[in-house]
């Protein structure tokens, strides 16, 4: 190890003095630091002048912290000019990142190229980054959207692609080959709990198993957006429940008893109340079977007098008809009886005053007696009269040649009643002969061609 002398040289040369200089500068820094710059601090405080540097002054600029006028007399003190000091503002600021300047592209925002501290441009815009110029292409291309990997799950899934064909797509949109499966399983949708419901009890997919390949109502489940707390609520949910109708149609026809037939009504969201009025009305009709009454059957025994006012609005309360309905029905049963028995008996006053078996006043005086308003009876009367008029009696064929055998009328007089009833002249002489046993004289001619007894059109 060299020794002190080695060090600092040769008494009185060049090296000597250089390195006594060295290590005198660098005590007397040491001890006179803190003094200096407490002058330093005193000097800047009393003249605060030191200028801001040019890359700060160019940063001040483009934000606005400074004037172009204060940045250029700022930056001359430290001997940069306007132009230097452009330039300096250009390095300053920030160009848009590749993946906004690919967007601005695409959106065509900007154009492709153009050079130059003024140009807004794509090229301009990479030169100004961080990134080589050698990189511009290739940035450039990828302004050009590609699908992404959920779409070619998506061709796989809709039949665009075989399985192949899209996982090499999956892998080269970016996604990562090993979970291709995976995300395939979860993509599309399965049937509804509803839809899978009606296939499970079809007999169509069975109930339980799960896994990417099962196709069972479980897996349906899963596969939808449903929490799993809810499979079993929803596999009650297929259970099948009878109507509210059919329910009532089984409790009338025994098939269920009445707490069965309310824990079905109960699952349809039916209050005790309504059950009741259920319960009550397939009771009543049950009743009505057993007993094998109905209520045309009460209204046609009470119309036939066979029961009381009472008995019929006992029987109708149980059928469940209410008082004030069963008490207009038991009315209108009355009404149509009083109905029939005045249509009868003025039935009957027309077939004796008709008969001429009773007077025009006894008529009218029965009408008034039935209740039947008076111009109703002067219409019934009118009618009547023509009835009667018409309802005369002649005399029949033996009747009339009887009558001239017994020279009650003459043979003229009996041939013109034959006549009026069809005969011809020549038939009706005919049937007096008949009677005579012999011809009668004014025989009249037979019609040629016609047959004897035959009635020629027209002829009286």
């Amino acid at each position: 190890m060299p020794d002190w002398s080695e060090l600092k040289g040769k008494a009185g040369s060049s090296a000597e003095q250089l390195f006594l200089w060295t290590v005198l500068n660098q005590i007397v820094s040491s001890l006179l630091g803190p003094l200096f710059r407490e002058l330093e601090y005193a000097i800047n405080h009393a003249g605060p002048n030191v200028v801001l540097s040019p890359a700060d002054i160019a940063t001040a600029i483009n934000r606005s912290f400074m004037t172009m006028a204060a940045g250029i007399t700022e930056a001359n003190a430290s001997g940069i000019d306007e132009a230097r000091l452009n330039i300096l503002r250009s390095l300053a600021g920030d160009a848009p990142s590749p993946q906004d300047l690919v967007t601005a592209l695409r959106r065509g925002i900007i154009q492709a190229d153009g050079t130059g501290p003024d140009s807004v441009s794509f090229q301009q815009g990479i030169a100004e980054g961080n990134l080589l110029d050698k990189w511009t292409d290739v940035v450039r291309q990828l302004a050009v959207e590609w699908p992404t990997p959920a779409d070619a799950l998506a061709a796989v899934l809709e039949g665009q692609v075989d399985q192949a064909t899209g996982e090499a797509l999956y892998a080269k949109f970016g996604g990562d080959p090993q979970y291709f499966q995976l995300l395939f399983n979860t993509r599309g949708n399965a049937p509804t709990p509803v839809e899978a419901l009606d296939l499970a009890n079809r007999g169509i997919i069975p109930w339980t198993g799960t896994g990417p390949d099962a196709t069972t109502y479980e897996q349906a489940f899963l596969e939808g957006p449903w929490r799993n707390k809810w499979l079993d609520p929803y596999k009650a949910l297929g259970q099948y429940r009878p109507p509210p109708e059919t329910v009532r149609a089984m409790l009338e026809a025994n098939g269920i008893t009445q707490d069965q037939a309310t824990e079905y009504w109960t699952s349809y969201g039916m209050t005790a109340d309504t059950i009741a009025q259920y319960i009550l009305t397939a009771n009543n009709t049950k009743n009505q079977t057993t007993q094998g009454l109905t209520e045309s059957a009460v209204l046609q025994m009470y119309y036939n007098q066979l029961i009381s006012q009472d008995d019929a609005t006992k029987f109708l309360s149980l059928m469940g008809i209410d008082q004030e309905n069963a008490t207009l029905l038991i009315a209108y049963t009355d009404m149509q009886r009083s109905i029939a028995a005045v249509t009868t008996a003025v039935s009957r006053l027309q077939t004796l005053y008709t008969a001429r078996k009773i007077t025009e006043q006894t008529a009218r005086d029965s009408l008034t007696r039935l209740q039947v308003p008076g111009g109703a009876i002067d219409g019934l009367i009118t009618t009547w009269n023509i009835v009667a008029s018409a309802n005369v009696k002649t005399l029949t064929e033996a009747q009339i040649v009887d009558a001239w055998a017994e020279q009650v009328i003459t043979q003229d007089q009996a041939q013109n009643e034959l006549e009026a009833l069809g005969y011809t002249p020549f038939d009706a002489w005919v049937l007096l002969s008949v009677k005579n046993k012999g011809p009668l004289p004014g025989q009249p001619a037979a019609e040629i061609g016609t047959p004897l007894g035959a009635v020629t059109p027209g002829v009286t």
